[in-house]
């Protein structure tokens, strides 16, 4: 009944709340169309609102220009904390298509006096923006401008995060602090998850008590997944000390439903315990429940069965599962590529050589071919497809590869380094069951010997490419103390915008629809990946001398153990390197291959004592039989240190030999292939290296969308040219 003539402000009012009704009702329609009839001049608050909800509407129908226009309507003058909403939205939808600088000038337009909260969610936003651009000062400048008083939830997510970039820089007491800010009032998810990397801190500078303290602080009620992995952590801790029984109640305390992972590994570690104390039925109790966890791990799960069902001691089987503990620490201390590796970390791109035929075919743009499927016959097709299918990048049989000591390092390594078990003659009997596949890559992308060894075409040297992969061509997993930083960010953006958004409730309205969770392309893209389609973690290679060892004040071994790093001189050829950057990186690689020769000192006394257990009333062969499945995988990521120059990473497969999708395809030639995923050009490629005898095939790279093709500076003998 309020029409303008009656009281431009009332009319106003009446069409907001109209809109409201209508639009609780389900008729969109009809509530836009009121919210479109509130004009500038009837009321500047009431119009602010109106062309707000009108932005919510638009982006919840996926129409974000006309969103973006009616945010853009609302100006300073009509209502400041509107203004400053909209503003907020407006950073976030271009954040999320790309226009990182559009969004940086909307959160900057935000100002205190404007609405305070939302200024504290918009420095958190530049923040976010700001980290991800490598301008890391200036995001911590935005993190330290948003105080307690404005808004505590987001407080305690900033200062999580500017502990995450202190850590990132070792500056480990300033991280510390930050951490140390967060407290219980604030949030509780953050203050478990700060808890959770204190923890992880002192434990790393060996102060196992003050880990224990913070990890112990962390209750059920705070989050029950950094409840789970603190009470895993804490298990670690106990276990390591020898105080089994404080160690087996902390697992215990893990229940299912908090988290999966933390829940099967502290079952997996129970599983060994109880295997020790030979209780057969708790033992199979705990033994089920990874099982479950590691479905998608052929591999895994079939040694845990070969373990459950083996005709042995039960305290042999608790020894193998160790042995198998150790090496999965090994592998996950190798691993290359984490969820948490920021954008300007040392080790960002992975080279892989290749033949330039090779190469042209894996890089084809293959869209093309595929419109003009229909027009072809079924028997075209099928000789296409089997083309098409021969160019995604493979993985080759272990078998295939040309270093006559592969696979059998480190048992020559075990042999000579322990009395015990030369007495066992271990040696690496081929399965008859598993294939191992492997696919090669380097920290060395422009190498002049692997330019000489690898890629040769008609068996010339120097006629190769080097295919320089991204990060994204791996799976990523978490790791260490920057377990939580990815998820972290991802979780606060979603709170914050929530709370942001939620202030305009006032209005009578609901929440906006944003897409607020950033992409996490490689997730999406593995969730979307055919079940036969790999994407695999990549893990550094350990480089052994199996013959050489040197004398501790002890008068124990110490083996060469080297893991595959970047050279020194590969820091000199980035511009934008200074020294500090490769000492620094050389203390993390120490750190590192302290961590695995830790971990392979104890599999190998593991070792002995499964060997002096031995029974004559044992079915032995099943021992050898398992230590050897358990060892698989680990042999092939060992070689010998005369190949230490190649530094050399690998991602691997086990499958059973009868596994239907081994490419038997080149079978007449003795060579079997694991598929693993097409290459997409302008995502998994950072650049390409030509060798002097492929310089001639620049212009066909660039051709098929590689934006960086180099020429190798290599002082190769000119090959000849085709």
């Amino acid at each position: 009944n309020i029409q303008e003539k009656h009281d431009e402000t009332q009319y106003a009012k009446a069409q907001l709340n109209l809109g409201v009704l209508y639009y609780e009702q389900g008729d969109i329609e009809q509530a836009k169309q009121h919210w479109l009839n509130i004009q500038e001049k009837h009321d500047e608050t009431q119009y602010a609102k109106a062309q707000f909800n009108l932005g919510v509407l638009y982006d919840k129908q996926g129409d974000i220009e006309q969103a973006k226009q009616h945010w853009l309507n609302i100006q300073e003058k009509h209502d400041e904390t509107q203004y400053a909403h909209a503003q907020f939205l407006l950073g976030v939808l271009y954040e999320e298509q790309g226009d990182i600088e559009q969004a940086k000038q909307h959160g900057l337009n935000i100002q205190e006096k404007h609405d305070k909260k939302t200024y504290t969610h918009a420095q958190f936003l530049l923040g976010i923006l700001y980290e991800e651009q490598g301008d890391i000062e200036q995001a911590k400048q935005h993190w330290l401008n948003i105080q307690e008083k404005h808004d505590k939830k987001t407080y305690a997510h900033a200062q999580f995060l500017l502990g995450v970039l202190y850590r990132k820089q070792d500056d480990i007491e300033q991280a510390k602090q930050h951490w140390l800010n967060i407290q219980e009032k604030h949030d509780e998810t953050r203050y478990a998850k700060a808890q959770l990397n204190l923890g992880f801190l002192y434990d790393e500078q060996g102060d196992i008590e003050q880990a224990k303290q913070h990890w112990l602080n962390i209750q059920e009620k705070h989050d029950e997944t950094q409840y789970a992995k603190a009470q895993l952590n804490l298990g670690v801790l106990y276990y390591e000390q020898g105080d089994i029984e404080q160690a087996k109640q902390h697992w215990l305390n893990i229940q299912k439903e908090y988290d999966l992972e933390a829940y099967a590994k502290a079952r997996f570690m129970l599983a060994i315990i109880y295997a020790k104390e030979e209780n057969e039925e708790e033992f199979k109790q705990c033994i089920i429940k990874p099982k479950e966890y590691y479905q998608d791990d052929g591999y895994i799960k079939n040694v845990m069965n070969n373990v459950q069902n083996a005709r042995i001691l039960l305290k042999n089987k608790g020894i193998l599962l160790e042995i198998l503990d150790h090496y999965l620490g090994i592998r996950n201390a190798l691993q290359v590529v984490s969820t948490d590796t920021p954008v300007n970390s040392s080790e960002r791109a992975f080279a892989h050589y290749t033949e330039v035929d090779s190469a042209i075919n894996l890089l084809k743009n293959k869209e093309k071919e595929e419109e003009n499927q229909e027009k072809k016959t079924e028997k075209q097709n099928k000789e296409e497809n089997k083309v098409e299918k021969e160019w995604n990048f493979r993985m080759a049989s272990v078998e295939q590869l040309n270093d006559p000591t592969e696979g059998q390092v480190l048992f020559e390594f075990l042999n000579n380094y322990s009395d015990r078990l030369k007495q066992q003659n271990i040696t690496i009997e081929k399965s008859e069951e598993w294939a191992v596949f492997t696919a090669c890559f380097t920290f060395n992308h422009d190498s002049l010997n692997q330019f000489r060894l690898y890629g040769k075409k008609q068996n010339q040297e120097a006629t190769g490419v080097s295919l320089v992969f991204q990060p994204s061509f791996f799976r990523k997993s978490h790791s260490g103390i920057m377990n939580e930083i990815s998820t972290s960010k991802k979780e606060m953006i979603e709170e914050i915008m929530k709370r942001s958004t939620e202030q305009s409730q006032n209005n009578g309205f609901g929440t906006p629809n944003i897409q607020t969770t950033p992409n996490n392309d490689d997730m999406e893209e593995h969730n979307k990946q055919d079940e036969k389609t790999l994407l695999l973690p990549l893990y550094r290679c350990i480089y052994l001398d199996p013959e050489s060892f040197m004398e501790n004040e002890n008068g124990g071994k110490v083996p060469y153990l080297k893991i595959a790093a970047r050279d020194e001189l590969t820091f000199y050829r980035e511009k934008d390197k200074k020294v500090n950057d490769f000492k620094k990186y050389k203390i993390e690689i120490e750190n590192i291959e302290r961590k695995v020769s830790e971990l392979f000192e104890k599999m190998i006394k593991n070792m002995e004592i499964l060997f002096s257990n031995l029974n004559k009333n044992e079915n032995n062969e099943e021992i050898f039989n398992i230590l050897g499945l358990i060892l698989l995988p680990l042999s092939h990521l060992i070689k010998h240190s005369a190949f230490h120059e190649e530094q050399e990473c690998r991602i691997i497969y086990c499958c059973p030999f009868d596994d239907e999708d081994i490419d038997k395809t080149e079978s007449h030639k003795a060579k079997i292939f694991r598929e693993y995923r097409p290459i997409i050009n302008d995502k998994d490629i950072a650049r390409i290296y030509l060798s002097k005898g492929a310089e001639n095939y620049a212009h066909i790279f660039k051709s098929l969308g590689i934006k960086t093709v180099r020429i190798s500076s290599n002082p190769f003998r000119t090959a000849e040219k085709e």
